[in-house]
């Protein structure tokens, strides 16, 4: 990938860019590793290259139901990787996950760990005990 000060979009001008001030280049799409480049500042304007090699990351697919319908929330580590509602069908980065429902009509919350497995399907289907 190229930057070059005239391929910006009408959003990104290069004269939005300012050229005495580092830069850092995020670049992630699902299922691959995120890659970070950062470029030391420049004096003039000038082109940049950024070679991204994509790195695939171990996935699985995740089917997660409750009764009834909840907030689900998956971090891996410290990094939440995927929050929605009930029920959720959502390929995730295989690893240890903890989850957290959340159903604040009924002022249920649980918080507990999910295994998702490289390439297969990971299913949950819970009864939420919400006693009051």
């Amino acid at each position: 990938y190229e930057i070059v000060s005239r391929d910006w979009s009408s959003d990104v001008c290069s004269s939005d860019l300012p050229l005495k001030e580092s830069l850092k280049i995020e670049v992630s799409k699902k299922g691959y590793r995120t890659h970070i480049a950062e470029f030391a500042p420049l004096e003039s304007p000038a082109t940049q290259k950024l070679n991204v090699k994509l790195e695939k990351v171990p996935m699985g697919t995740v089917q997660f139901s409750t009764v009834p319908e909840a907030v689900a929330s998956f971090y891996l580590g410290e990094e939440k990787k995927f929050e929605g509602p009930t029920p959720v069908r959502e390929d995730l980065p295989a690893g240890k996950y903890r989850v957290r429902l959340d159903n604040n009509l009924l002022g249920f919350h649980q918080e507990f760990e999910f295994e998702v497995h490289e390439g297969k399907v990971n299913k949950v289907e819970k009864v939420l005990d919400v006693k009051h």
